[in-house]
């Protein structure tokens, strides 16, 4: 029986940061699918890849992290979401209820992999 990586669709416009999370998330043992926007993001959440997490940005140009996550459940109402900001404390001033794990950037490997695998294990 072949064991499948768990996959990660990770989301974030600045490429250098999405070249490290990927690095990390790699390291971590699974296997990642990157977008460079939240429209490439959601083209690959309506095609058949297996999904089984989105680790997305907050802020991106054109919809925000919370918006991307909004028009993925509709595509994929089960699929967790976590979040990554360099913005956490003033974010979670004006958002009172994020709809799922925040990760404040800059985040350390440790921090990524709990709460990856918190939010795979809930899903």
């Amino acid at each position: 029986m072949e064991h499948r990586l768990p996959t990660i669709l990770l989301v974030d416009d600045d490429r250098d940061i999405r070249d490290v999370a990927h690095a990390l998330l790699e390291c971590l043992g699974y296997a990642v699918i990157d977008a460079p926007h939240p429209a490439a993001a959601l083209d690959i959440a309506a095609g058949s890849a297996t999904i089984d997490l989105v680790f997305t940005d907050v802020q991106m140009p054109g919809m925000n992290g919370f918006q991307l996550a909004d028009a993925i459940h509709r595509l994929r109402p089960s699929v967790p979401v976590v979040y990554a900001t360099g913005y956490a404390g003033t974010l979670t001033e004006t958002v009172a209820h994020p709809p799922g794990p925040i990760l404040a950037k800059p985040y350390r490997m440790a921090a990524l992999r709990n709460i990856v695998e918190r939010s795979l294990a809930h899903a």
